[in-house]
């Protein structure tokens, strides 16, 4: 399961970057 819980954190991350860079 950890790998599931680091990809999801990933994944987020990989979001709120992109979500944070139209900004």
């Amino acid at each position: 399961n950890e790998l599931a819980i680091l990809e999801f954190i990933h994944l987020l991350v990989e979001t709120m970057d992109r979500h944070f860079g139209n900004v």
